[in-house]
């Protein structure tokens, strides 16, 4: 697995504010996603070691993503791009800077004014 990347922190801790934002507890999206706390718990604090493989891997972000309210498709996309599966695929393909891709996350979060 890789290391976890400033990107990468970043993001996690938007999703994480987002949630906040939203009123919503771990325990709130365990429940409805029936997936266990400890793996949101991972995922905000930027550590999805311990996260299965493959179709469970989506289907448990894309349960997060929908639960805080973020645009599954995009969000889903920056997922799989920050945290690939196999290391060999890690390397996309001229990525959107990353002051863009932070500010396009910012605002699916909280808005374009920074309201959520």
């Amino acid at each position: 697995m890789m290391p976890p990347t400033h990107e990468s922190e970043a993001f996690c801790l938007a999703l994480k504010a987002a949630r906040q934002r939203r009123g919503l507890t771990l325990e709130n999206i365990a429940e409805a996603t029936k997936v266990c706390v400890s793996y949101y718990a991972a995922l905000e604090a930027n550590d999805v070691r311990r996260w299965p493989k493959g179709l469970f891997r989506r289907a448990f972000f894309r349960g997060y993503v929908t639960a805080i309210g973020l645009p599954d498709d995009e969000t889903m996309g920056e997922f799989v791009r920050l945290f690939p599966e196999d290391e060999r695929a890690a390397a996309p393909a001229a990525p959107a800077p990353l002051r863009s891709r932070l500010a396009r996350l910012y605002e699916l979060c909280f808005g374009p004014t920074g309201e959520p």
